[in-house]
């Protein structure tokens, strides 16, 4: 796919808590109307293929603890898979058709929004690349939360994702008609808002610290965040990726594109075995004594005493704010100690250090930011 294309999005550009942030203020201004009578206002969230907007909502419903259902417009060939199929019912006297009306049938997928409760999200994913008549066809449930035989339940929300038009997507153009009807947000891609979700869903730490370390190749036409979670999930089971090399560049090149591929194996051979894990970095003894010449050595610029190569420095850091954000409970005393040492160890940039702890500051988990040893090293950092 080109890069060469002015992609058509619509609303504010946003990733990682800002997103998640409007996304819930939406939700939330919707319940209100609801409460009050009034129709909600769908949103459409916008973003090039990959970048994690259908799984967004999944996660945002598994926050909220209410229902989820995801239909696919584009796979709707008729009309009746939204309205239902029609049939004649005979409310009175049997053979006497003057009564007869004819009722349209609530297509499964609506019915499923009935059976998981009153409240949930109604995702229609990839809307815009559906036909045209399907596209007109949903106006009126984005508009009246009903068909013409049937409703969504209660308290139901409907959502939407769409590709960017204007490139080279296979999208049917949306008249003004369509998104007045609704809210619009782009979401775009964010290394460390996907760090800390791709610890939190169990993806191998070995390809968090690949995009952590190289987020300018993430957003190709091969290379996504979706793709990306393909191939980690297919090396997870592999021990060693020096020791199974050409495996590893055989599934490299299966989900991702060429450069990408290139820059994986060449991090996997000259890279990954130095960096330290966030569990090595926590579990450790001493810090100071156990880890920092390791880190030192790893990050150290062409041999150079005291100089330091900021972008594994980087990662060493974000991998570990990765895990402290979802971390629960109070952090165990050497974890604490170690974490500690790290946001002072000299070595550390101060701009890397006070965005991290910038960062660390919405953990909750995290307890220790008014650490004397840390309010020691800024004051004197500061002066």
């Amino acid at each position: 796919m080109s890069e060469d294309f002015d992609y058509m999005l619509y609303g504010p550009k946003l990733t990682g808590t800002p997103f998640v942030r409007f996304i819930d203020h939406l939700y939330e201004g919707n319940v209100h109307r609801l409460a009050a009578g009034q129709q909600p206002v769908p949103c459409c969230i916008w973003g090039r293929h990959g970048i994690g907007k259908t799984q967004s909502m999944r996660d945002f419903a598994a926050r909220r603890g209410i229902g989820f259902v995801q239909i696919n417009p584009a796979q709707f060939e008729e009309m009746g898979d939204i309205t239902g199929m029609p049939q004649v019912h005979d409310p009175g006297t049997p053979g006497d058709w003057t009564d007869d009306v004819t009722v349209y049938v609530m297509p499964d997928w609506a019915k499923e929004m009935h059976r998981q409760g009153p409240e949930g999200i109604l995702l229609m994913d990839d809307f815009n690349r559906a036909d045209g008549r399907i596209i007109r066809g949903i106006m009126q449930l984005l508009q009246d939360r009903r068909m013409v035989s049937w409703a969504l339940p209660e308290r139901w929300q409907i959502f939407l994702t769409a590709n960017p038009d204007g490139g080279d997507y296979s999208v049917t153009p949306v008249d003004d008609a369509v998104l007045t009807r609704m809210s619009h947000v782009t979401l775009q891609f964010d290394h460390r808002a996907w760090a800390d979700w791709a610890r939190a869903h169990g993806v191998d730490d070995r390809g968090i610290a690949f995009v952590v370390g190289y987020p300018e190749l993430v957003g190709s036409s091969r290379t996504t965040p979706r793709s990306l979670v393909n191939l980690f999930s297919q090396l997870s089971r592999i021990p060693s990726l020096v020791e199974e090399i050409e495996l590893v560049d055989a599934l490299a090149r299966s989900c991702i594109d060429a450069e990408s591929a290139d820059a994986f194996i060449g991090f996997v051979r000259h890279s990954l075995s130095d960096i330290p894990t966030p569990e090595e970095i926590l579990d450790c003894e001493d810090f100071v004594r156990d880890l920092a010449p390791r880190i030192a050595r790893s990050t150290s610029a062409s041999g150079t005493e005291g100089t330091s190569r900021a972008d594994i420095l980087a990662i060493v850091v974000d991998r570990l704010v990765s895990a402290l954000s979802v971390a629960r409970g109070p952090l165990p005393g050497r974890h604490r100690a170690n974490a500690i040492a790290l946001l002072t160890w000299e070595r550390l940039p101060a701009d890397l250090r006070f965005a991290t702890l910038q960062r660390l500051v919405r953990a909750p988990a995290v307890d220790f930011l008014d650490d004397p040893a840390i309010v020691r090293f800024i004051e004197r950092a500061g002066r």
